[in-house]
């Protein structure tokens, strides 16, 4: 499973690669996302991340 920056359900590779390099994670440019188990300790901070670059960006990836 991967974790993707997204608004209203459209992927935003372009800010999913840097929140998830930010974090150590492993970016797969084909689909365009981040390993969730590269960054299962970081979900909550992929999420503020994906927040931080543009309105209505988030993650779709859940944490506890």
């Amino acid at each position: 499973m991967g974790c993707q920056c997204l608004i209203g359900g459209v992927v935003h590779p372009e800010f999913t690669q840097p929140c998830c390099a930010g974090l150590h994670g492993d970016f797969n440019p084909t689909n365009g996302d981040c390993a969730a188990s590269s960054i299962s300790e970081h979900l909550s901070n992929f999420r503020s991340c994906c927040e931080s670059k543009a309105p209505g960006l988030t993650s779709d990836c859940d944490f506890p």
